[in-house]
């Protein structure tokens, strides 16, 4: 067993390709986000009186509208991030990998986005609220954090979708995949706490003990996300094969890999590698070309 420098980079593309949907998600729900605000303007807004005690209900009708819309395609991510992360395996695995019998399920958190969602807009509507009694002239306020509720659990959802594929392949496939490497995004907006010091670590999932070439010496400590707004993935390792070379997943090293070129855009690493722009930005450029 070597070291391989392009297995590395090959983890990190595919975490591009989870973040980039995570994008997707939100944009494909925002006219549900557009007319959720347009519901509680209007409502809130005539509230008075009983009505008015009722905002809160009625906002968290309109989160459950959103939240299960969201649940719904992050299922139908989960399974298509499986199917992808299937055939890209095979193609460099000596095995054949077989799928698994059941699609993964989106669980993150101990929670349910549509929970989550219907929190947020009654979050919405009581701050709103406060502008018809005065309390609060920025109503504006209380729809921006709507947006950007529904945006990080989207971004969560999306990346649980992904933890959850890998793990189900992993299962199906136990004399194949031996273990999991966790990759965090490494941006200014990744959690120097959780997600920073787990980056590298690598485990064996039959016994949940970090590998001896992990970055880390704990215990496996689940799935991703970890937490609100977690921007690490996991990354499937094959039995006997090369372990990848750490160095290849910080931040400087791997966009200038062929697969970092190819993920994020030679003119983006370009400007990035020039000091022209920071590596968050070079991620969210990223992102943003490859919804155009």
């Amino acid at each position: 067993m070597g070291v391989n420098d392009e297995a590395a980079s090959q983890m990190v593309s595919a975490k591009i390709g989870s973040i980039r949907y995570g994008s997707r998600v939100y944009n494909s729900v925002d006219g549900l986000v557009t007319d959720a605000e347009s519901v509680l303007r209007g409502r809130i807004a005539a509230a008075t009186g009983h009505q008015g005690r009722s905002a809160a209900s009625i906002a968290r009708n309109v989160g459950r509208d959103i939240g299960e819309e969201l649940q719904r395609q992050l299922d139908v991510f989960a399974e298509k991030r499986m199917e992808t992360i299937l055939t890209r395996l095979n193609r460099v695995s000596s095995v054949k990998l077989v799928p698994p019998s059941r699609v993964p399920i989106v669980k993150f958190l101990g929670g349910d986005p549509t929970v989550w969602m219907e929190d947020a807009a009654a979050y919405a509507a009581k701050r709103a609220r406060e502008v018809v009694t005065g309390d609060n002239p920025n109503a504006e306020d209380a729809f921006k954090s709507l947006r950007a509720h529904t945006y990080s659990i989207v971004r969560s959802g999306a990346s649980a979708a992904h933890n959850a594929a890998v793990l189900a392949i992993a299962k199906a496939n136990p004399r194949a995949i031996g273990g999991v490497l966790a990759v965090a995004t490494l941006d200014a907006r990744t959690t120097e706490h959780i997600c920073v010091p787990r980056h590298g670590g690598a485990w064996d999932l039959a016994t949940k003990m970090p590998l001896p070439w992990s970055a880390i010496d704990i215990e496996f400590p689940g799935r991703p996300p970890w937490h609100f707004n977690c921007r690490t993935t996991l990354s499937p390792i094959f039995i006997g094969e090369d372990v990848p070379d750490m160095t290849s997943l910080s931040p400087d090293n791997w966009p200038v890999t062929k697969d970092g070129i190819e993920a994020l855009g030679a003119s983006n690493v370009q400007a990035y590698v020039s000091r022209k722009i920071t590596h968050s930005q070079m991620i969210s450029r990223a992102t943003r070309d490859s919804q155009k």
